[in-house]
């Protein structure tokens, strides 16, 4: 099930953006909304989103005196209410405010838009970045103005061939991650997996390395610092690949480490603190997942010095 040239991968591509398949199919309902520069974002008139098109309550432009503010970026790593961010959250008490503007699919090109467009205004503190392996590509899907939903030829390469869940956006994402745990075709297990093989290609750091230094300069000129967290993709994890060659696997790991040095972002890398069994599929964590993110991410940002803890 590899490239888009078959006939599959055209039916594939045709069951998401032909025949009348319209973004609330895939039971997004109203949750999102197309937006020219992003590609699509939270819908702003949708129960439970606020005016700065993010989930949860209202954020004040203002920061409430005696009370410091913490952005978190990321996708749907980051994204559950009841995850890792949560924890955090609970665990900085009330002399913070954790906003969570994590948005599932996002990458870090559109993270960066939407701290630009949207957060540095509310000058944040400190901004954490949540990074996943896929995040090296400009757009993995968007919408189009007619709220169809769309994918870019990596994200439809990752997709070609076989049944694809038309009638639920979840059951779509089950798919693709049961695609990705069967499939076995290259030497190592992401070879086939175009969205996150890229993370192994030198020339997709350059515009990473750009999107964090402009993240970390804007953020710095509101008089906050910017911090990276970086998620494994779970076969990386596997001690057998390791074994094999360790430098390898974990490159990815070792550019992201290089670009933070060189702009001065502190990082905190999760493969250490993680293992196979903390993960539902190979991006998501398990609740224990969660909560072993948690407590690395609290102490990191104590041992940097971006935050005190109570």
């Amino acid at each position: 099930m590899g490239g888009g040239g078959g006939g599959g991968g055209r039916g594939a591509w045709r069951s998401v953006v032909g025949g009348g398949a319209p973004f609330s199919q895939f039971a997004t309902g109203s949750l999102l909304e197309a937006d020219p520069e992003l590609g699509y974002r939270y819908n702003r008139a949708h129960p439970g989103i606020n005016s700065l098109g993010l989930r949860g309550p209202e954020v004040a432009r203002e920061k409430t005196a005696g009370r410091k503010r913490l952005i978190v970026l990321g996708d749907s790593v980051a994204a559950p209410e009841d995850g890792f961010v949560g924890i955090v959250a609970a665990r900085l008490g009330a002399s913070w405010e954790v906003i969570n503007a994590a948005v599932p699919g996002y990458t870090t090109y559109q993270e960066r838009l939407l701290l630009e467009r949207e957060l540095l205004a509310l000058r944040p503190d400190v901004v954490v970045v949540q990074y996943c392996l896929n995040d090296n590509h400009r757009f993995l899907h968007r919408f189009d103005a007619g709220d169809r939903m769309l994918f870019t030829e990596e994200a439809r390469r990752a997709l070609a061939g076989g049944w694809l869940a038309r009638h639920s956006y979840l059951a779509f994402r089950a798919r693709l991650a049961w695609m990705q745990v069967g499939r076995r075709g290259g030497e190592w297990p992401w070879e086939d997996q175009p969205d996150v093989a890229v993370a192994w290609e030198d020339e997709s750091w350059g515009p990473q390395e750009e999107h964090l230094r402009a993240m970390r300069d804007g953020v710095r000129a509101v008089g906050g610092r910017l911090a990276v967290v970086m998620a494994p993709y779970r076969p990386q994890l596997d001690p057998r690949l390791e074994a094999r060659d360790r430098a390898y696997v974990r490159k990815p790991q070792a550019k992201m480490a290089e670009i933070c040095r060189k702009a001065g972002v502190p990082l905190l890398d999760l493969a250490p603190v993680l293992r196979e069994d903390l993960f539902t599929d190979h991006y998501h964590f398990s609740r224990a997942g969660h909560e072993a993110v948690a407590v690395a991410v609290a102490e990191f940002l104590v041992r940097e010095r971006l935050v005190e803890l109570p």
